[in-house]
């Protein structure tokens, strides 16, 4: 780069003083080695053309040089930047090449790995060689031995049938000397049958002797029924309280296992009391798993809700037996001193049964009218007897397979005490709305197919106002649902058409909602007459 710039100056010279004449450079050397002289006028103007042609011949090289130097700035720019793109593409290339090396080195020993293989491959090759061989020579000694093992296992054959038909030939001697002995004894067999069948014949051609056989037989049957199952029975019969009203436990040996109008499942509450109700079913597995105790259960809520429905559903999904009483049965008791003794019967019936079986649920409703508050002045003394019975006789904490379900349609009703010794308490709410549409599409199901010669077909109206309908029974309970679904089915069924229609089901609602607004009409005028009599006698 430096020897251009050079020749570049040289050029410059030479073109700035080639034109000058030789006479001029003459004339300046001799200017210069001589003293100088005054010039002539006409010279003096020949120098200052001189000096002028000089100037502008300086500056025009000055031009020159400057764009020689811009020339030489851009090539070293060029250069850099060519020097600049080479270094980033050699780095850039750095990778590939570096993978190139990579796929190099690997293809190499991949050749590595594979001539390995093929002697891998020899070597075995030459060791099943070595194998056949030997194995060859196994074969031939195991087929040699094998041959001779059978030729003497042939041998040893013969020789065991020679010994089999020998004793064959001892058996036909020993038959045959023990032949007539046995017929000898087969005729004493077919003479015995001959008699035997001989005397069942005279037995039953003679009538008295039939009549005397026949009534022993009969006795017998009888008298082992009487001892197995009578007795039993008896003294069920007489140990059983007498206030229970229904059980599921029978000791009748023809009695199956009593399954529920209503199952568990088909059972339409609250998501609220569904919840509650389902832990209880939980609680008793868990119990009867572990064999914990069995809580004693308060249900509480407007009457026809189900609960005891869903008593007989607990106790067929728990496999228990249940009990059913109530206070109606202990009211049919006139003596009231046998009343607390029958309380008490009741308990001890629950506890002795409970010990050795699978489980009871007794179930007592109309709990308000035994175990009445008795702070209440109305409260008797035979009252106070009962749960002054019931607290020293039931546990706080439940007991082992029995579970006492009490009932009411007034809680607040109940006496303290009485509530301590309840482990649960539920509220048996009225359905909503979704649960009374359910309720009344599985009675009218239920009522419609139930008599098989007069089915009722139910119109496609109905069952999309299934809603409407449910609105329509606000406050209705599950007991008032379907006495109305079966009223609906009966007035269908006397139509001509026999066809339960949307009218007929919107009548019925609209008269029963009538009936229920008498009844809360009529409950309300006997509250305030209990309420002005207990007044009076307060008084």
């Amino acid at each position: 780069m430096m020897f251009l710039l050079q020749s570049l100056v040289v050029v410059l010279l030479i073109q700035i003083f080639g034109p000058m004449p030789a006479q001029h450079l003459y004339a300046a050397a001799q200017a210069g080695a001589k003293p100088a002289a005054v010039p002539a006028p006409s010279e003096l103007r020949a120098a200052e053309e001189m000096v002028r042609q000089l100037r502008e011949h300086i500056n025009e090289a000055h031009g020159i040089a400057n764009a020689a130097v811009n020339g030489a700035n851009q090539a070293l720019a060029l250069a850099y930047t060519a020097d600049t793109v080479s270094i980033n593409l050699s780095r850039g290339l750095e990778p590939q090449f570096l993978r190139i090396q990579e796929l190099v080195l690997t293809s190499r020993k991949l050749d590595q790995d594979i001539a390995s293989a093929q002697q891998a491959v020899h070597d075995v090759q030459k060791r099943i060689g070595d194998f056949k061989v030997v194995v060859e020579k196994e074969s031939q000694e195991i087929y040699e031995q094998v041959r001779q093992e059978a030729a003497k296992k042939n041998q040893e054959t013969l020789e065991d049938r020679i010994r089999v038909a020998q004793e064959k030939i001892n058996e036909k001697q020993r038959r045959g000397i023990f032949e007539q002995g046995e017929k000898i004894r087969a005729q004493a067999t077919v003479d015995a049958e001959e008699v035997k069948w001989q005397r069942i014949k005279e037995i039953l051609e003679d009538p008295y002797l039939i009549a005397k056989f026949i009534g022993g037989l009969t006795g017998f049957a009888l008298g082992f029924y009487l001892i197995k199952y009578g007795v039993p029975l008896v003294i069920d019969y007489f140990s059983k309280p007498r206030v229970i009203s229904e059980t599921s436990y029978d000791r009748w040996f023809w009695q199956d296992d009593v399954v529920p109008e209503t199952e568990l499942k088909d059972l339409f509450f609250t998501p609220n009391v569904q919840e509650q109700l389902f832990d209880l079913v939980l609680r008793i597995d868990s119990a009867q798993s572990f064999n914990e105790n069995l809580p004693n259960v308060l249900l509480y809520g407007p009457p026809g809700t189900g609960k005891t429905a869903f008593v007989k559903a607990l106790a067929h999904e728990s496999n228990c037996d249940y009990a059913l009483t109530s206070g109606s049965e202990f009211a049919k008791i006139t003596d009231l001193n046998a009343l607390n003794d029958e309380l008490r019967k009741l308990i001890e019936w629950a506890n002795e049964y409970a010990d050795d079986s699978k489980g009871l649920i007794v179930f007592i409703d109309e709990a308000e009218s035994l175990f009445a508050n008795r702070k209440l002045t109305t409260t008797s003394i035979f009252t106070q007897n009962l749960i002054n019975t019931f607290l020293a006789l039931v546990q706080d904490g439940g007991q082992k397979n029995i579970m006492f379900i009490f009932a009411t349609n007034h809680p607040f009703k109940l006496d303290d005490a009485f509530l301590d010794r309840l482990g649960v308490s539920i509220e048996i709410e009225l359905p909503g709305v979704q649960e009374r549409a359910l309720i009344l599409a599985a009675y009218l199901e239920k009522f419609a197919n139930n008599n098989k010669s007069s089915v009722v077909p139910i119109v496609p109206d109905v069952m999309k106002n299934l809603l409407s309908y449910a609105h329509a029974m606000e406050g209705f309970s599950p007991r008032t649902i379907k006495c109305i679904a079966e009223e609906m089915i009966v007035v269908a069924r006397r139509q001509k058409k026999t066809h339960l229609t949307h009218a007929i089901v919107d009548d019925i609602i609209k008269k029963t909602q009538t009936s229920q607004q008498k009844m809360q009409l009529w409950e309300k005028e006997r509250e305030q007459w209990v309420n002005a009599y207990v007044s009076g006698l307060s008084a």
